[in-house]
């Protein structure tokens, strides 16, 4: 004969309960790991389009620099979220009016002698700036307007790289 076990129902019901709530917990913790996983490789990807725009440009001011007379335009793609990018000279830094720049947050860096000069400007906010050496721009100072792709010339002088917007402009 056979002995009946008797099991309580609401052990049951509880350890079922219990496993739907460690289930549900680890589900969220899935969940969560995931999209912060997601968040930092987006993140990685937006910034990649800058880094390879300031990486491209030392190189092109690096080349050009050391080129007597040889004129070489460098085309680019800004991120849209920039409206322009300003370019002030940087063998002239410490002694540019800061009268020259439109831009307040330009000018008060151009007044403080701080070592930039390219900005990357949204909505008149400077949101990124860099110090690149050995370029010289015609009058001091000079911005474009982000209209997708750019192009700016650079002519070699043996020492600096001359910045112009035109290819017929005389650097000095």
């Amino acid at each position: 004969m056979r002995k009946k076990i008797h099991t309580s129902k609401r052990a049951q019901v509880s350890s079922q309960v219990f496993t739907y709530m460690m289930a549900a917990i680890i589900i969220a913790a899935i969940v969560f790991v995931g999209f912060n996983g997601i968040a930092k490789i987006l993140k990685t990807f937006q910034g990649a389009p800058l880094e390879k725009f300031e990486s491209d440009l030392r190189k092109q001011i690096s080349s050009t620099s050391t080129s007597y007379m040889s004129v070489e335009l460098f085309e680019f793609t800004l991120p849209s979220k920039y409206d322009e990018i300003c370019f002030i000279d940087s063998l002239n830094v410490g002694s540019i009016e800061s009268s020259v720049a439109e831009n307040s947050v330009i000018k008060n860096k151009i007044q403080s002698k701080v070592e930039e000069n390219i900005f990357l400007i949204q909505d008149g906010d400077v949101l990124e700036a860099y110090y690149i050496e050995d370029v010289d721009v015609l009058d001091d100072y000079v911005c474009v307007e982000n209209q997708g792709r750019l192009g700016i010339w650079f002519q070699g002088t043996g020492k600096h790289a001359c910045l112009k917007l035109t290819q017929n402009e005389a650097c000095e």
